[in-house]
């Protein structure tokens, strides 16, 4: 209780004010600089990704391609067009051979231009978005579980003969291999 020692009381928590600032002023600026690193550092990651998910769908989209031109998917949307029956031990095989041939396929259905299904091999492709997106270009929907527990991800493409669409395919592809 004397002024003598209050006095060396308040000279003491003056002598430390300055550390306790300094220390709170290099915490702020710590802080700062690991969220800034952070940032930069996220922003590298989603770099590298975005190129990945996009060679991915690219590639993707060369198998739909590919797929959607195949003659026997051709030739069954003509005969939907037509009103004939698709002959399904001639389509059938071309879609056993895309699924089979394509480790990352999981499956393969196709539509005709009312969205009804024509044929399908594989694991079943929940379609999602408008029936005119899916007739004028390639879409992505979401991804979705396989019945193995394998996550997949449909993508449509349309099949386009004289700059008409005849229909769509549906491809399942194992989105495990996007990252």
């Amino acid at each position: 209780g004397s002024l003598c020692g209050r006095a060396l009381r308040y000279a003491a928590i003056a002598g430390l004010l300055p550390f306790v600032l300094l220390a709170i002023v290099a915490y702020a600026w710590q802080r700062s600089a690991v969220i800034a690193d952070a940032h930069q550092n996220l922003e590298s990651i989603a770099a590298v990704q975005e190129a990945r998910l996009t060679e991915y769908l690219e590639e993707a989209i060369e198998i739909a391609d590919l797929v959607s031109t195949r003659g026997r998917i051709v030739e069954a949307l003509v005969a939907v067009e037509a009103d004939e029956p698709v002959d399904q031990e001639l389509i059938q095989p071309a879609l056993t051979g895309a699924v089979s041939g394509i480790p990352s396929l999981h499956g393969v259905a196709v539509f005709d231009a009312t969205g009804t299904p024509v044929a399908e091999e594989g694991e079943s492709q929940p379609i999602e978005g408008s029936l005119d997106s899916h007739l004028s270009n390639a879409t992505v929907g979401r991804i979705h579980e396989g019945g193995d527990g394998v996550p997949l991800l449909t993508l449509t493409h349309p099949v386009v003969i004289d700059g008409q669409a005849l229909g769509f395919i549906a491809i399942a592809f194992e989105a495990a291999t996007v990252g």
